[in-house]
């Protein structure tokens, strides 16, 4: 028998109600990460990278917007019975959020734990970081020290690390020692939401090398999330690039390394551009290709922004702005969502 994954999501879909309309944030989400693996999700601010995982571990703000789909942690059905709160009567927010968060009780915090993208603000301002170890401490004894964590994780300086308040730490300080308590809970599974965000480029790296031994050190499972291609290509296993809520491409990182542009697909191809664009030290702007998810495209999200459209027949470009395209094998251990490439 194949062993169990430790995190699968199958056909999530998840939808807010805003002033502009219905918020398509994802939509028909579906993957699987086994125990000690890392994987990469990777797309723009809005394409729902984020909110993927935070449907299924309570974290949405708002009513919770969950239509479709089932979330299992290992033996535990996130999402088991909660279709029965949504409904064409409406959403039963709080009893949705009891259900949800008694059942995510035993796993927040242990099993599974959060490294966000704003350290401080995930930091209580009047503790000091040894504080913060002793309470983590209090919780998941263990026989490691702190001092041998933030050691691990490349501080010459545990001990003002220690005695310090997240306000007197740089940002890649707090990154790396929040990241320190959280390994002290001894997670199986870290998600990591935009983790370098806000650093320059010595504390990325210094960040990213934190993330790489705390994997290593614990063998977790870890979902690296990002909307930088080069920051999750030399960190993780496999990539899933999402563009508009949904899933566009799922490939190893060794195949992006080696795999010709004119294989990817096309928004793959432009994270890939604008990756050597910011390598060449050139500005990057996107407002004018934003895409709105009040406005759920018929066919292809990516089709009104993609260059490769208007090369392909005339009957695939009507197909692209009419029909969703379904994921396919492209090669082995690789696919994508993308009429073009049919062709």
């Amino acid at each position: 028998m194949m062993p169990q994954p430790l995190l699968s999501i199958a056909g999530l879909t998840t939808w807010f109600e805003s002033p502009q309309g219905t918020v398509r944030a994802v939509d028909d989400v579906s993957l699987t990460l086994d125990a000690g693996h890392t994987l990469g999700v990777v797309g723009e601010s809005g394409s729902g990278k984020t909110q993927t995982f935070f449907s299924i571990l309570g974290l949405s703000s708002g009513a919770p917007g969950v239509v479709a789909g089932r979330a299992r942690f290992g033996t535990v059905d996130l999402l088991d019975g909660l279709e029965r709160f949504v409904g064409p009567r409406g959403k039963d927010v709080h009893a949705w959020n009891r259900v949800h968060q008694q059942r995510l009780a035993p796993i927040l915090g242990a099993d599974a734990a959060l490294l966000f993208q704003d350290p401080k603000r995930s930091l209580i301002p009047y503790w000091t970081i040894g504080r913060h170890f002793t309470d983590v401490l209090r919780r998941r004894p263990t026989e490691q020290r702190p001092a041998d964590l933030l050691d691990s994780l490349g501080f010459r300086d545990a001990t003002r690390i220690l005695a310090a308040y997240p306000h007197q730490l740089s940002g890649g300080e707090a990154q790396r020692a929040l990241l320190g308590i959280t390994m002290a809970m001894q997670p199986r599974l870290l998600i990591a939401d935009e983790p370098t965000t806000g650093l320059d480029t010595i504390n990325q790296a210094r960040v990213l090398e934190a993330l790489r031994q705390a994997h290593d050190g614990q063998q977790l499972a870890m979902v690296l999330i990002s909307h930088d291609l080069a920051v999750v290509d030399c960190m993780v296993d496999d990539i899933v690039v999402m563009f508009a809520g949904r899933v566009v491409e799922r490939i190893s990182a060794s195949q992006l390394r080696t795999v010709p542009d004119s294989q990817l697909h096309p928004y793959t191809r432009a994270l890939r551009a604008s990756q050597r664009t910011r390598a060449a030290g050139h500005p990057i702007s996107t407002e004018a290709y934003k895409t709105p998810l009040t406005r759920a495209p018929k066919g292809c999200a990516y089709h009104l922004r993609c260059a490769l459209r208007p090369l392909l027949p005339v009957s695939t470009q009507q197909q692209c702005a009419t029909e969703a395209p379904p994921e396919h094998i492209a090669s082995p251990g690789r696919s994508q969502a993308c009429w073009g490439q049919h062709v």
